[in-house]
């Protein structure tokens, strides 16, 4: 990753990556890109538009007439619902790739700016984890066409999984990740994205800014305690 936006939430963490997801493509020449695919029983934030990219139910209904309709869902990575008898975990993973697909080419591939997912789902399913070779399934789908591979890791990163990220498990690193309840530790409201080199790179050549912004942003006493504690982390080997 080449470059993290820290915030003050998890909602803020990801409006930022919506935006500059768009902005992204916007530099490219690609205006044609405005839809997302996201995954049901997942939660991404509670502001508006993180309320759209997200699949809880109950969370979105009183505001469905308020949600983005350039959200377009998929089914979660859920074996013990899902899993059909006899199916292994790869041909699992390859018809939920197949469905990814699906979608591309349902909304027209040129169309999509990208998909997001939690490596593993809290809030909305449980402590849901992804399958293995899921992850690295769905990116591919996605590069194949020119799409972001997003990673929400706002409940499950910050080493609550093993690894420091959760994708770092199966070594395939998202374009955009997002993160915040593991970065501050509860002792500081903070959450951050990161993006890639391919995602900044392209933002530096075209507008050299992110067209974005919240007042409490990027603020020294939020860096200075989520640093503190991922010092902890590291020095008491918590992870």
């Amino acid at each position: 990753m080449a470059r993290v936006y820290l915030t003050g939430s998890g909602s803020e963490a990801t409006e930022a990556a919506i935006k500059i997801s768009r902005q992204f493509f916007l530099e490219k020449g690609q205006q044609k890109r405005v839809n997302f695919i996201s995954r049901w029983e997942s939660y991404h934030g509670t502001t508006l538009g993180a309320l759209a990219l997200s699949g809880h139910r109950v969370r979105r209904a009183p505001y469905i007439p308020f949600l983005m309709e350039n959200i377009h869902h998929i089914s979660p990575c859920y074996t013990y619902r899902q899993l059909k008898a006899g199916e292994s975990n790869a041909a699992f993973v390859t018809r939920k790739a197949a469905e990814l697909e699906n979608k591309f080419q349902e909304l027209g591939p040129e169309t999509v700016i990208g998909f997001i997912a939690e490596p593993v789902v809290g809030a909305a399913l449980g402590c849901v984890p992804y399958v293995p070779g899921y992850l690295k399934a769905m990116r591919d789908v996605c590069h194949k066409h020119g799409a972001l591979f997003i990673l929400d890791e706002l409940m499950c990163g910050m080493g609550r999984t093993g690894s420091l990220h959760a994708w770092q498990a199966e070594d395939v690193a998202p374009d955009i990740q997002t993160m915040g309840k593991g970065l501050g530790g509860g002792y500081q409201p903070i959450a951050a994205m990161m993006v890639s080199h391919v995602v900044l790179d392209q933002i530096m050549k075209g507008k050299n800014e992110f067209i974005h912004g919240h007042t409490y942003e990027g603020m020294p006493v939020q860096a200075a305690a989520a640093l503190e504690i991922q010092k902890i982390f590291q020095d008491e080997n918590l992870i």
